[in-house]
């Protein structure tokens, strides 16, 4: 068995936990939509309180699953590039290494885009908490609501940058016929 260098040990760790958090919120998010169909359509009773925390959850859920998506590079790309590539410099390691940079490109603007996007949200929880908002059905302070935000934020920069310093102790290897 291959052993794994320290970057890649922590950052799959990191992503396990984050992969059961997000199973478990939205296993909660699930459950408190079952109750709340339950409760409007036998017992005729809405639940305000539920419909709130489903959203509450969902953000949580989505943005905790994006940070997930970043670690094991699933978002959504361009899979063109590569098949362009191999036409065009006609060797498999060079069409390798050309897809690594690009991957260090892609990271790098990554990591850049949801430092800003991190700080941006940071500074606007602190004018929420600051104005002392409230949600409407359960009456918890707003700003809780955007920790999940700034939470995955900061896994989503960790991973770009644990998946960028990856990439580049790969990159030495290219055409050894080990680690592409």
């Amino acid at each position: 068995m291959e052993k794994k260098n320290p970057i890649t040990v922590i950052s799959d760790k990191l992503c396990w936990i984050e992969k059961q958090i997000t199973w478990i919120a939205f296993i909660v998010m699930l459950a408190l939509l079952v109750i709340q169909v339950f409760c409007r359509y036998v017992f005729d009773l809405p639940l305000a309180w539920s419909e709130e925390l489903v959203r509450f959850v969902y953000i949580a859920v989505s943005f905790t699953g994006a940070a997930v998506a970043v670690r094991e590079t699933e978002h959504i790309t361009i899979n063109v590039v590569p098949i362009i590539f191999k036409k065009i410099l006609k060797s498999e390691v060079k069409t390798e290494k050309a897809l690594a940079i690009l991957d260090v490109i892609a990271f790098l603007i990554g990591a850049i885009f949801w430092v800003y996007i991190t700080y941006g949200v940071s500074g606007y929880v602190s004018e929420v908490k600051a104005s002392g908002m409230i949600s409407t059905a359960n009456e918890w302070p707003m700003w809780i609501v955007f920790v999940p935000i700034v939470v995955s934020g900061i896994l989503m920069v960790f991973h770009y940058i644990m998946n960028l310093l990856e990439t580049l102790m790969e990159f030495k290897h290219i055409g050894e016929g080990g680690a592409a």
